[in-house]
């Protein structure tokens, strides 16, 4: 009898399991509809409101989504293209980022991947490191300075950790110098270049928190790595202002 009630009772419970997902797929099919539709007619508001509503939603779905759309956006369609592509560089959790991060170092060879950095470069969020350890391992020199620059914004123990990960897999020169003035730059420490002994070093030290207290003013600065960071901008990276901001082409719908 004990057995036979577990058995119902386990039943019942995949039953709702699969129910739910069976009802969120539903969910996020009209989301897609909703979408496409927006975007079809180029009517703004509710492509805005249809945008959000995926967005909410979140998760790996949601940037697959997006992206899909954007990849056959003509070149004509400027506002659009750029109201998308800066709505998914909105994105906070984890899934969306590594979702976020494939689609960007599939798009390397194109202005898309580029885009869509530029539009990360205002997302401060934890896992925004995700996307930047990923270009600093595959992408072009351009790009990767890009992202150093992002994490260097962060001020985040996750920056330290992307940077500190990407220096085990680098092999230009240059680019393995710049992510190590990062490093210094955000922990005010200097375990020279290799990457065993900076993740030595802060498997130790990142529970001291970084080298740069937040907010605090310091000699009429910011107190922040950001008074360091226009210095380093100059030395060794150039500002978003210098990408060339082309939209995808690829066939219309």
């Amino acid at each position: 009898m004990k057995r036979a009630i577990g058995l119902i009772l386990c039943a019942a419970l995949l039953l709702s399991v699969f129910t739910a997902a069976d009802a969120q797929d539903k969910d996020f099919k009209k989301l897609k509809r909703n979408l496409v539709k927006a975007v079809t007619s180029k009517d703004s508001d509710a492509m805005r409101d249809a945008l959000v509503e995926v967005l909410v939603h979140g998760g790996s779905e949601a940037v697959k989504l997006i992206i899909s759309i954007v990849e056959k956006i003509p070149s004509t369609e400027e506002v659009i293209y750029w109201q998308l592509v800066k709505g998914v560089c909105t994105v906070t959790d984890r899934d969306a980022m590594t979702e976020l991060a494939e689609s960007i170092v599939k798009h390397r060879r194109d202005s898309l991947a580029r885009d869509l950095l530029f539009a990360l470069q205002n997302n401060r969020c934890r896992n925004v490191a995700i996307v930047h350890q990923a270009v600093l391992e595959k992408c072009s020199y351009d790009m990767q300075k890009m992202s150093i620059e992002s994490l260097v914004n962060m001020e985040e123990d996750t920056a330290v950790d992307a940077l500190i990960a990407a220096l085990k897999k680098i092999k230009d020169r240059a680019v393995k110098a710049e992510v190590i003035d990062a490093l210094r730059m955000l922990t005010r420490a200097d375990c020279g270049d290799k990457a065993e002994d900076w993740a030595k070093w802060w498997e130790v030290s990142r529970d001291q928190g970084m080298g740069i207290s937040k907010g605090s003013k310091k000699g009429g600065g910011t107190g922040t790595v950001v008074d360091e960071l226009e210095r380093f901008r100059r030395d060794k990276l150039f500002g978003g202002e210098n990408i060339k901001l082309k939209a995808l082409v690829i066939s219309d719908y």
